[in-house]
């Protein structure tokens, strides 16, 4: 019933029996929005909209739409499509059914992916935090906050060499546009050999880094250049053309020690300490031994005798000094 240009009680459109103030139902296509907002004017082809459709098994879908219909007098198809929230309350960016509380699929070179935008230039800038809850004191990296990273080869199982996942660091050159900003140095994993099976998946974990700047869209190559490898063994591999390879620098006057631990105990330590270069066999038994060609030849005890070793017959000489390439 109409008063004073109002209308009191629940309004139908395509329903005789609305349930809400306003209840609106398109039965032709579900895939086509059943509330339009046009541009106003002539080009009512520019419009967004807000349809709904029913997923088997799952309940009833809200989708939002945003683009061109290509003619005044169509409506909006799937193709303008954006975003849809499912009855599982989970929301898809670019899809009709996310299989997680927000899942988004994109393009790399065209769509991009998710950025998060600084709005000032004065105060700390915004950051990604995951926080993981548990109630007692369980340790596992389950309950831990978390970032996956991971690479789907659709055609069979991922081949050795191949790039799993990359974080990447860089910054902007020559002047203060974000358009200058490329990346140089990276972190990333790489399979070590091809994954046959849930237990069979060796990766490798190495450290990137250089000076030529790479856009997130380069394919076929990497973001800087491999300097650091961390084997799926365990094995610290250090590589490039660099002199010295390994720099180590406490960066005060106290010792800069390397220990080394057999099955967990302190067996041995080089040292640099007041100026000398120093090779320590740490405890009360252990002594130091020298090695060449897989054979022990020279044994230094805890009591500092010096006993020559794994020498036979009439070698000769069993010690000698050097000097100018002459023997002394």
């Amino acid at each position: 019933s109409g008063l004073g240009g109002h209308l009191l009680g629940d309004v139908g459109i395509g329903t005789t029996n609305p349930l809400s103030v306003l209840h609106i139902v398109r039965s032709i296509n579900p895939d086509e929005p059943c509330l339009v907002f046009p541009e106003r004017g002539t080009n009512t082809r520019y419009s967004t909209g807000l349809g709904t459709k029913h997923v088997n098994q799952i309940g009833q879908r809200l989708d939002f739409y945003a683009g061109d219909s290509g003619s005044n007098t169509s409506n909006l198809g799937s193709s303008a499509r954006r975003m849809s929230l499912t009855a599982q309350g989970r929301l898809g960016i670019g899809l009709t059914n996310p299989q997680s509380l927000l899942e988004v699929s994109a393009r790399g070179d065209t769509q991009k992916g998710i950025r998060l935008l600084d709005s000032t230039t004065t105060q700390s800038a915004p950051y990604i935090e995951v926080i993981g809850k548990r109630q007692d004191g369980n340790a596992s990296q389950g309950f831990s906050g978390k970032i996956h990273l991971a690479k789907n080869r659709t055609d069979g199982e991922i081949n050795n060499g191949s790039m799993l996942g990359a974080v990447a660091f860089g910054g902007n050159h020559t002047d203060g546009t974000e358009a200058n900003i490329l990346y140089t140095a990276s972190i990333s994993a790489v399979a070590s050999d091809s994954f046959d099976s849930a237990t069979d998946m060796p990766t490798d974990l190495i450290f990137l880094t250089g000076s030529t700047g790479q856009t997130p869209t380069a394919v076929n190559t990497t973001t800087g250049t491999e300097r650091l490898r961390i084997t799926s063994g365990g094995t610290v591999q250090f590589k490039g053309d660099a002199n010295p390879i390994i720099e180590l620098d406490r960066g005060s006057a106290n010792n800069t020690n390397i220990n080394l631990k057999y099955n967990g105990t302190l067996t041995g330590q080089m040292s640099v300490a007041d100026e000398e270069f120093q090779l320590s066999a740490v405890g009360a038994s252990t002594p130091m031994a020298f090695y060449t060609n897989g054979s022990k030849r020279l044994n230094i005890d805890t009591s500092g005798n010096a006993i020559l070793t794994g020498v036979t017959g009439n070698s000769s000489p069993r010690f000698a000094i050097k000097h100018s390439n002459a023997d002394v």
